[in-house]
């Protein structure tokens, strides 16, 4: 199987490279396109998982461009063409955002398959009205739909469609698949059961911002609905400041 993934995240998380790998076990070939902001270096990741995906990426998004949704939507369509991807050859595409990706994949006239994540949900749904009835019918179009959690879910159909006709096309071809663990939690997890003593010790790995809620987390664990003495270590990236501050 060819899959042709619509990715404008896949350098900044090792979660796509690694996911990639895992299709690569099942004979799936890969090819990645990512339209990348012009000064986008700091947000490269450095621990991608090698795979065989061929991976074409280039800077030429402006920051103004996240405004102007299709104007943005036609400089990646014109980098495409300047590719030569021939999209008859794969069998499916994999738009991994609604809106970012999605839209190409919609215009392209192939099986494809839509991932709603945190910036389509809190961003574009919140702060882009106007694309509401795009994104109706770039999720009518797909022939499946996967959601990270059931509040995503939830939350996107309730906000983009209205009567139960649509309620019941959209959640008939919906997945709830949250995001995979690395093999390492895994290989080291810890197999003896504690007991809750008098101090709780929390870990929070993941990357500090805003959507992550690591303030709701605290404020969930106080004494208010614990009678525990509750610390919470945090471990990651600073993605933004003013919230880490």
């Amino acid at each position: 199987m060819n899959i042709l993934h619509l990715n404008s995240n896949y350098l900044h998380s090792p979660l796509y490279s690694e996911m990639i790998s895992k299709l690569e076990q099942y004979d799936v070939n890969n090819t990645i396109l990512m339209p990348r902001k012009l000064g986008d270096e700091k947000h490269i990741n450095n621990n991608l998982v090698d795979n065989k995906a061929d991976i074409n990426h280039k800077q030429f998004l402006k920051s103004l461009d996240r405004y102007f949704y299709f104007k943005k939507q036609k400089k990646i369509k014109k980098w495409m063409d300047n590719l030569n991807i021939n999209l008859e050859q794969y069998d499916v595409i994999h738009a991994h955002t609604l809106f970012s990706d999605g839209y190409q994949a919609f215009k392209s006239n192939r099986p494809y398959v839509i991932t709603v994540r945190n910036t389509d949900v809190n961003y574009y749904m919140k702060y882009f009205k106007h694309l509401k009835l795009l994104g109706r019918k770039i999720l009518n179009n797909a022939s499946a739909i996967i959601f990270l959690s059931e509040a995503y879910k939830n939350k996107t159909i309730k906000k983009l469609f209205n009567n139960d006709e649509d309620f019941k096309k959209i959640l008939d071809k919906s997945f709830t698949l949250p995001n995979g663990i690395n093999n390492f939690w895994i290989n080291n997890s810890v197999g003896i059961e504690k007991q809750i003593s008098n101090e709780i010790n929390v870990l929070f790995v993941g990357r500090i911002m805003k959507n992550k809620n690591i303030e709701f987390l605290a404020e969930n664990l106080n004494k208010n609905y614990f009678s525990k003495k509750i610390k919470i270590y945090i471990i990651g990236d600073i993605i933004d400041n003013n919230y880490y501050l």
